[in-house]
């Protein structure tokens, strides 16, 4: 039997090592949720302290909807003070529109997140003009409706 320990909390009196700050695509970072559309691949930045520090394979987001490719991993030079990598990250065709946290594990165990940092929005593969006009989204709001009379 094999024991293995995780250090998921930096010892009392430290300041954690792995300090996300910003995310990113198309080399510009922000704090605002990255727009994603299903069924497309994209280059995710991510920036801040001990970022580097994260192996491509404890990167993750928090849905099966979506796939990491680890081996695309690389350090970028995007002129900030803290260091900056890119990964390439693949939404599914059904991915269901909503939020999605990233999930960050450094190769000391702490761990970290970007929460919601991912967004699938309804509007941005219609095929209608007008969102109100898209029978998905009045079908989700009518879920949405019978979810809260329920309780």
């Amino acid at each position: 039997m094999t024991t293995v320990n995780y250090n998921l909390v930096p010892p009392q009196g430290s300041l954690p090592s792995l300090n996300p700050r910003m995310i990113g695509l198309n080399a510009e970072l922000s704090t605002v949720a990255l727009p994603v559309e299903a069924g497309k691949k994209i280059k995710l930045y991510l920036a801040g302290e001990g970022i580097d520090q994260v192996p491509g394979a404890n990167i993750a987001v928090n849905s099966p909807y979506f796939t990491v490719d680890p081996s695309s991993l690389s350090r970028e030079q995007l002129g900030t003070s803290f260091p900056v990598v890119s990964i390439e990250v693949t939404a599914a065709a059904n991915a269901p529109f909503g939020d999605y946290s990233i999930k960050l594990q450094s190769t000391s165990g702490e761990t970290a997140f970007f929460p919601g940092a991912l967004t699938i929005d309804p509007g941005v593969s219609l095929s209608v003009s007008n969102p109100i006009d898209d029978q998905r989204l009045l079908y989700c709001a009518a879920l949405c409706r019978s979810d809260r009379t329920r309780t």
